[in-house]
């Protein structure tokens, strides 16, 4: 009695002159099934990686499909960080703190929203502003990804407030 024993292929390494061709055909089969497959090069040492890295120049994937989370995410996440610092800093001494708070409430949790509703309703820093006539306006810009997760954005972001005064 004989068994019949299938082995499954086993990715052979291949050699520089034929990684082109077959960086090609990946790409080649790629573009007409529309499935993207990750190609494995074995290579034996650091001058046949820098000879690959040479032959085949920039890599030609999208950085957004190595991001954990669809690009339309990351762009809402961005406008969202900007919106909130523009709100958050912009302030005038002649606004009510519902007003103010207001312009967070869409894009604040309920968490973050009670802990500025209690700092926004600080009757020190009111006075403050009504003695001073105080006019802040704040605008932002995303300055770059700190850190990238699969369920966080961190984001740098840049603030800067134009001060005013009303009585000078």
């Amino acid at each position: 009695m004989s068994a019949t024993v299938r082995r499954s292929p086993v990715p052979r390494p291949v050699t520089l002159c034929n990684d082109r061709r077959k960086v090609d055909a990946y790409a080649r089969l790629a573009h007409l099934t529309a499935i993207t497959t990750p190609v494995l090069f074995v290579l034996p040492g650091p001058r046949r990686e820098y000879g690959l890295h040479h032959a085949l120049g920039a890599p030609q994937v999208p950085v957004q499909t190595l991001l954990p989370v669809p690009q339309p995410d990351l762009a809402a996440a961005t406008e969202l960080a900007r919106q909130f610092i523009t709100a958050y800093g912009s302030y005038r001494y002649d606004q009510p703190a519902e007003a103010y708070l207001a312009r967070l409430r869409p894009i604040t949790s309920d968490e973050l929203y009670q802990r500025l509703a209690r700092s926004a309703h600080n009757s020190a820093v009111l006075a403050t502003r009504q003695r001073e006539q105080t006019i802040v306006v704040a605008n932002a810009r995303v300055i770059r990804i700190h850190d990238l997760q699969a369920n966080a954005i961190i984001l740098l972001v840049s603030g800067h407030q134009q001060t005013l005064h009303a009585n000078q």
